[in-house]
């Protein structure tokens, strides 16, 4: 027999008021039921962040003690043949400044505020640096537009020398300042030389001396820094270095602008940050577009740069048609170009006959990749003595700074040079650009749709948008050539000519 609560349960359900109970009394219970899972829902959300955050700090503060600690032996051997002893205060290598700080007499002790490391312009130094004695301190930090200190005198000014958190301590790798008033580099024009139907003659800078010093031992082989020049060959290196890196057992990296936050061609913190935190092993060879900067001031040794330039009218025409067509491969579609079916279609020398726009006020960089990213490394909507002035300090770049700057018109000629000049990194590199697997992806990489200009409108880039890239080139070819030459390298291109 059923119970008496049963059969007012089931009379309950037959009365409207009571199934409207019923109902609330379903509904509560749900909803009960699904804050309680929300709520623990929250908390294990809660817990799983703070579990997160307590591990970033923990191997913030730890994790870097075993990579570093070849740097601090290698440091520590340093300080010995300097003469410091092992009571002498320590450069950082990453542990925390409480644990290794020593106390310092007042007078040796200064004052330097920590700065965030995303500011481009202010570097980020350690809280209570501790002086180098007068006899050993060096010069270090640029800052342009200072004007060039000679070796000889920099050991006598009292300045604090950048603790190098992984590179190690200061070397001659830190780039020398341009001197204001020096005579800039000029070019001959060849005479007799001005038919339109042949390429526009390069200038000649053979009453030049260049200043290089062609028996420079390599800046830094710890850190190679490939500023790659757009649209000169970038691709294909990357395709090399990327075989030279198993073959010849070192860290590469190729960096794409979306690869770190907040990146630009200018931007320095991003780069900063990646280097100090993300390289952990050694030697290493990083290919990115970027505007030469001085790592000196973060800390970091200034690395050893390199990159290929290219004949300005070759590298505008691969622009063009790039930006309208894209490459071959359709798997990285890169095609940007936003305009009609007419302007799309329409090829650079009828650019050139109906003077539109973008033939006139061209916008990619090519001087800045060798100048810098400060002023006057500027050549877009600048006057013309701040173009003068980025074009000189260019050329000082290519001339003092870079180790070797090769040729995209001569690119055999320029894996022979690099083989001779970066042996540890470029052995083989001939072969390997030879083979079959790079060949095929040299054909997967080629811009489509490419109408070559004439060379009547070649003369119009050369002596307008693009005369003072064309100075650049001509400047930075000849040097090449002197290397070669000096080296003992026959070139197995052809020169430059019709």
């Amino acid at each position: 027999m059923k119970s008496s609560f049963h059969i007012k349960k089931r009379g309950l359900h037959h009365t409207p008021s009571g199934q409207i109970v019923c109902n609330l009394i379903t509904v509560v219970r749900k909803t009960l039921f699904v804050f309680i899972i929300c709520f623990l829902a929250f908390i294990f959300y809660i817990r799983t962040i703070q579990l997160i955050e307590i591990e970033k700090i923990q191997r913030k503060s730890y994790g870097k003690e075993a990579v570093f600690e070849k740097q601090v032996a290698d440091q520590a051997e340093l300080r010995d043949s300097n003469g410091i002893s092992d009571n002498s205060p320590r450069p950082n290598v990453g542990i925390p400044v409480q644990q290794i700080q020593p106390v310092q007499p007042v007078q040796q002790m200064v004052n330097q505020p920590v700065q965030p490391v995303y500011q481009p312009v202010v570097p980020p130094q350690v809280p209570q640096q501790p002086v180098i004695p007068q006899q050993q301190q060096v010069n270090r930090i640029i800052q342009p537009p200072a004007p060039e200190v000679n070796a000889a005198n920099t050991a006598d000014l009292p300045v604090s020398v950048p603790s190098h958190d992984r590179f190690g301590a200061p070397s001659v790798s830190a780039w020398v300042n341009k001197i204001d008033g020096r005579p800039a580099p000029k070019g001959e024009a060849f005479t007799g030389f001005d038919d339109q139907n042949l390429k526009p003659p390069l200038l000649d800078f053979s009453g030049y001396q260049y200043s290089t010093d062609y028996t420079k031992e390599i800046p830094n082989p710890e850190f190679i820094f490939h500023n790659k020049l757009p649209k000169a060959g970038s691709s294909t290196m990357n395709n090399i270095l990327i075989m030279l890196g198993r073959k010849n057992r070192f860290n590469y990296r190729k960096l794409n602008p979306h690869n770190l936050i907040g990146d630009s061609l200018i931007s320095e913190g991003p780069l900063v940050d990646f280097v100090k935190h993300n390289v952990t092993s050694s030697p290493f060879v990083l290919l990115k577009h970027h505007l030469p900067m001085d790592f000196e001031k973060y800390g970091i040794q200034q690395p050893t740069y390199i990159n290929v330039i290219r004949d300005p009218a070759d590298w505008f025409q691969s622009h063009y048609y790039f930006e309208r067509f894209g490459w071959t491969r359709k798997d990285d579609d890169r095609e940007s170009f936003n305009g009609s079916e007419e302007d799309k279609l329409r090829t650079i020398d009828e650019c050139v006959r109906i003077k539109h726009n973008q033939c006139i006020d061209i916008t990619w960089k090519y001087i800045e990749f060798f100048c810098g990213n400060a002023f006057p490394c500027q050549s877009r909507g600048v006057p013309e003595t701040t173009l003068r002035q980025g074009l000189e300090k260019a050329m000082h770049n290519v001339e003092k700074n870079f180790f070797v700057v090769g040729v995209l018109e001569q690119f055999d000629d320029t894996l022979h040079l690099f083989e001779k000049f970066l042996p540890r990194f470029f052995n083989g590199a001939t072969e390997v650009y030879h083979s079959d697997k790079i060949t095929e992806k040299r054909a997967a990489t080629k811009t489509i749709g490419a109408v070559p200009m004439n060379n009547q409108t070649r003369h119009y880039f050369a002596n307008g948008p693009l005369k003072y890239e064309y100075q650049l080139y001509a400047f930075t070819r000849q040097l090449f050539n002197e290397r070669l030459r000096r080296a003992g390298i026959t070139s197995v291109n052809k020169p430059y000519g019709p």
